[in-house]
């Protein structure tokens, strides 16, 4: 697919979700605010494309639960289509079972790599060739074969975990992609990856086999869903063509909020979990104390649940939780 007219832009991971807590004070509001800032940012230089680079929608979830929140993306992407056309790399969130990013793709507000061949050619204007191609490599494509745009810049998009030895340190998490070892990226110039929310410090660089020198820039996940590692800016990338004709690639900063505004403060944190796990913990607790005295005592005879309450120097609510424990084995015994 061709398209030509003001510079390209790339965005990266949205993660947009209206469940998902984190340890935010209020996710779904940062990513509205998310969503506005790009909404500016197009209606401001009516760039000749969007990309965003996969993770659409969701952290632990894939499908947008509250209907006002899908309204509201829904509205937002179709008035970026009104500026112009909006792609998408499809991520690691955006394929199992029956994804919102599905029907968002099959309702035409956003477009893919099987949309358009797998590549994007972009001229600044009509009549000119292309400076540029822009490569769609999907979450786990890493290393599928792409076609050079021979005599002109070639950039990959990406969806993966792209790594340069010494360098890219900030995700040491999986495994991921050596570059200078994927020999299908050979004679390209640059790559542009989401999936790892952590921005990189500009461009990094590495060598291919060939000598080839290659950057990498990881935009970074403006809705900051995880709180580490803590960042407080990321990028949008602008592709466009310069006057000699060659291909530009621009960094546009984006200062996010303060962490410390955005996420509950540390110290008066408790998980859902991690409080579930404390009440377990006191429950097994009381109910082991209570057993033990069944024993001690020999009174677990007859009616065990009714026994309980024959233990006097046990808490009435241990007694409780110890006649919960046992009235659930009777019925899962049954």
């Amino acid at each position: 697919m061709r398209v030509s007219g003001n510079p390209i832009l790339i965005v990266g991971d949205l993660h947009y979700s209206a469940v998902y807590k984190g340890q935010h004070i209020d996710y779904f509001d940062q990513c509205c605010k998310v969503l506005n800032k790009i909404s500016e940012e197009l209606a401001a230089h009516k760039p000749s494309a969007l990309v965003l680079l996969g993770d659409i929608v969701g952290m632990s979830e894939n499908n947008i639960k509250d209907h006002q929140a899908l309204h509201i993306l829904m509205k937002v992407l179709h008035d970026w289509n009104d500026i112009c056309p909006v792609f998408s790399l499809v991520g690691n969130h955006d394929i199992s079972g029956h994804p919102d990013f599905l029907i968002l793709h099959d309702i035409g507000l956003i477009k893919t790599a099987t949309d358009i061949d797998g590549y994007i050619d972009y001229a600044k204007d009509e009549s000119s060739e292309p400076c540029v191609r822009l490569h769609f490599l999907d979450y786990g494509c890493a290393r599928h074969e792409i076609h050079l745009l021979e005599g002109k810049s070639n950039i990959v998009l990406g969806h993966d975990n792209y790594q340069i030895e010494g360098v890219t340190t900030w995700y040491p998490y999986c495994a991921g992609y050596e570059i200078a070892s994927c020999s299908n990226l050979e004679g390209i110039d640059g790559i542009i990856a989401g999936h790892i929310h952590v921005p990189s410090d500009g461009f990094v660089s590495t060598r291919m086999l060939s000598g080839k020198e290659v950057w990498l820039i990881y935009p970074g996940c403006p809705t900051r869903p995880v709180r580490r590692p803590t960042y407080e800016k990321c990028m949008m990338v602008a592709i466009g063509q310069l006057p000699t004709g060659s291909a530009s690639v621009d960094i546009i900063p984006w200062v996010l909020e303060p962490s410390d505004t955005i996420y509950v403060k540390e110290d008066a944190l408790i998980t859902v979990d991690a409080s579930e796990a404390i009440l377990e913990k006191e429950r097994k607790q009381a109910l082991t104390a209570v057993l033990d005295d069944l024993l001690k005592y020999h009174i677990a005879t007859g009616d065990p649940i009714s026994q309980v309450d024959k233990i006097t120097d046990a808490s009435e609510g241990a007694k409780k939780i110890a006649k919960e424990y046992l009235q659930r084995a009777f019925n899962q015994g049954g």
